[in-house]
């Protein structure tokens, strides 16, 4: 599936509700396995996590992924993410990376704990 044709994102300053969309669970769980190549030999637990977790449920078309790691691999997770195409949205509560991609648009959150 191209960006293009991708049922996720939103441009920043709006918010939208979708019908339930099936394949955002595929969508995690690709990013799911591209954070965990990002990281290897540390101990991850990646939950999908938000509106888009629910099956059927209608939701902001936004992956929100949680990433737990433990207390001697957070300095190699907090790398990752950069090194996967993610910017740091700032400090806050799970510590939000954001992907970097061009345009405006929101697509995914991953919130670090």
């Amino acid at each position: 599936m191209s960006d293009c044709d991708s049922p996720l994102g939103l441009p920043h300053g709006t918010l939208t509700i979708a019908p339930y969309d099936p394949v955002w669970v595929e969508l995690y769980e690709r990013e799911a396995r591209r954070i965990r190549l990002a990281a290897p030999g540390t101990r991850l637990e990646i939950e999908h996590i938000g509106s888009t977790a629910v099956v059927g449920l209608p939701a902001k078309p936004i992956l929100d992924i949680a990433v737990l790691a433990a207390p001697e691999d957070e300095a190699v997770v907090e790398a990752a993410p950069i090194g996967s195409g993610y910017a740091d949205g700032g400090v806050r509560s799970g510590r939000p990376f954001v992907p970097v991609h061009g345009g405006d648009v929101r697509t995914h959150n991953l919130h670090l704990y």
